[in-house]
């Protein structure tokens, strides 16, 4: 049985090929285009796939499952993409049929953050822990849940989607807590970049990050006083300079829940997205096959 992965970014699209979780047989990355067309977007897809396909050995017709990460939620029982601000002229469209031709199999959306945290408890440091709380923080902020041992995406799929809560002073939550404000109070282009001159010793940079751990730490601690979780996972672009900022979610978290920083990078994502075939939506097996088809 082989699976493809996808997750789609903003910026890259990535693609992996497995055949467990322990055996991932091809990784490979492209540009998104996100400002080029629709179709454009969906082609940059299809090819980045097949790049994977071909470079795990197998044949587009070997795929038993293709899982894609979007950073949204699904819709229409996980048929739909809705309109995101990373990919502007995507628009609503029914991405999961659409795949499904252009791949020759059965195809599953999920939000970008619970792929994250799939992949984690499945390969990463989160395994075998029954209540884990995955965090993404990079260009936005993405929160997935593994509670009791099981995905939760909630009623509505709305689970962790605390990204755009309001906040009493004005602003939601990602305004606080994304690469985008970090580039601005920096004037910089982007987080990465922030990231980067902070490791390099820029004072300012550091600067920017300290306060950009207050608020990671407020975070953590609203959701760890929430849920309880054993274990927070951490990971995206930012997360590679946490321990600038260590000291200030530490004094949030106060050792009450341990952090760890994924170890799995971007295949993180493309695991979870691999794997959603073992764990579906919450309806049987035979209602998930003929929702696929």
């Amino acid at each position: 049985m082989y699976y493809l992965g996808i997750d789609l970014g903003g910026t890259k699209i990535a693609a992996g090929v497995l055949q467990d979780v322990e055996r991932v047989l091809s990784f490979v990355e492209q540009p998104t285009e996100a400002y080029s067309s629709r179709e454009k977007i969906l082609a940059n897809i299809e090819t980045t796939s097949k790049m994977a396909v071909a470079e795990a050995g197998i044949d587009l017709t070997d795929l038993s499952f293709a899982g894609l990460a979007i950073p949204a939620c699904p819709e229409e029982h996980g048929e739909l993409l809705p309109e995101c601000p990373n990919l502007p002229k995507l628009g609503r469209v029914r991405i999961r049929s659409i795949l499904t031709k252009r791949l020759g199999c059965k195809v599953a959306l999920e939000n970008d953050a619970n792929c994250f945290v799939l992949g984690g408890w499945l390969g990463g440091v989160a395994r075998n822990r029954m209540n884990v709380a995955g965090v993404t923080l990079g260009t936005g902020l993405g929160v997935g849940l593994i509670l009791n041992g099981k995905l939760y995406r909630g009623r509505n799929w709305q689970a962790g989607e605390i990204w755009d809560q309001p906040m009493p002073s004005g602003g939601i939550v990602e305004d606080g807590i994304s690469g985008r404000r970090l580039a601005r109070d920096a004037g910089v282009a982007s987080g990465k970049k922030v990231v980067q001159l902070a490791q390099e010793g820029d004072l300012k940079a550091r600067e920017v990050l300290i306060s950009y751990g207050r608020n990671v730490g407020w975070l953590l601690s609203f959701i760890g006083r929430l849920l309880d979780p054993e274990l927070f996972v951490v990971g995206g672009s930012v997360a590679k300079a946490f321990h600038l900022y260590k000291e200030e979610v530490n004094a949030f978290v106060k050792g009450h829940w341990e952090i760890q920083i994924s170890k799995l990078g971007p295949c993180a994502s493309v695991i979870g997205a691999a794997m959603l075939c073992r764990h579906p939506y919450p309806v049987s097996l035979n209602d998930l096959d003929t929702r696929m088809v």
